[in-house]
């Protein structure tokens, strides 16, 4: 989904400019879960759900919930309930590219190795 078509769905756009806004877990912390409490032939049932999300193998805080219905939410787009965690992560990343820009990667300070001087030998 691209960002034209996601803002059809959320009339009010998120109120986020950048999603590292977010409150930040503490540091430590285990991953945030979502449960789910339910009753059914008269079971109780608890589903407890919670995601770790990378994006280019960086790890990226991202709160995840799921609704009683199924749905997934995420506080970053607050407008949103998409069937899975997959459509919410792609809709965060269209909605705010520049926190998901690829950053170059930077050379090691010091040359190259195996370099000699072109100087005197001994």
């Amino acid at each position: 989904m691209k960002s034209k078509e996601a803002a059809v769905y959320a009339p009010n756009i998120p109120l986020l400019d950048s999603v590292a806004k977010l409150p930040k877990i503490k540091h430590g912390a285990t991953h945030q879960k979502s449960v789910r409490k339910f009753k059914h032939d008269g079971h109780t049932v608890s589903i407890v759900t919670s995601y770790e999300i990378k994006v280019d193998g960086r790890m990226v805080h991202l709160p995840l919930m799921v609704s009683e219905n199924g749905q997934v939410q995420s506080h970053a787009i607050p407008n949103y309930s998409l069937s899975s965690a997959v459509d919410i992560v792609k809709t965060i990343i269209d909605l705010f590219p520049k926190d998901f820009e690829k950053k170059p990667r930077g050379r090691r300070a010091g040359g190259q190795r195996g370099q000699h001087s072109q100087g005197h030998h001994h």
